[in-house]
């Protein structure tokens, strides 16, 4: 399954046509999975990239990195992920501040459970994930309390 990301301009005007922004590098297959954008007008992404299909069709080679990306399609920045894992969702408000994703990636360890604070470096390529905040979800029925509208 693959996403494709267009940049659709808000006006029509000029014959313009949507921008295509991401294209696969060394024709590995590339998944965005998620993406939005950031008060510094950069298009912020997440995704996964695949190699060395295998004959039953999985891939063991397969790492996720965030990205980010001019809305023109220039200056494709990307950066690997710890352990080739990434958070599910992420999101930050400008392209070079620490993002916050909702798992924290680690060399052979990933905890789902765990939000981590990540910091991109775009020049060598990897991301830099830092345990945040473990949620405390314990799941509880309301307690009723009176309300002056039915006494």
């Amino acid at each position: 399954m693959k996403e494709t990301i267009y940049c659709i301009w808000r006006t029509e005007r000029d014959g313009r046509e949507p921008l295509k922004l991401y294209k696969p590098y060394n024709q590995r297959p590339t998944y965005v999975g998620h993406s939005f954008f950031t008060q510094d007008g950069w298009v912020a992404t997440q995704g996964m990239q695949f190699g060395g299909k295998q004959a039953d069709g999985s891939y063991p080679d397969m790492y996720g990195f965030n990205g980010i990306i001019k809305t023109d399609g220039s200056c494709d920045r990307r950066a690997r992920c710890p352990g080739g894992n990434k958070p599910l969702h992420c999101h930050a408000t400008y392209a070079d501040s620490w993002w916050v994703g909702d798992a924290l990636p680690g060399e052979g360890t990933f905890d789902p459970h765990m939000l981590c604070i990540m910091k991109n470096n775009w020049e060598t390529g990897y991301v830099q994930a830092e345990p945040f905040l473990r949620p405390r979800m314990q799941p509880r029925a309301p307690v009723p309390r009176p309300s002056a509208f039915y006494s």
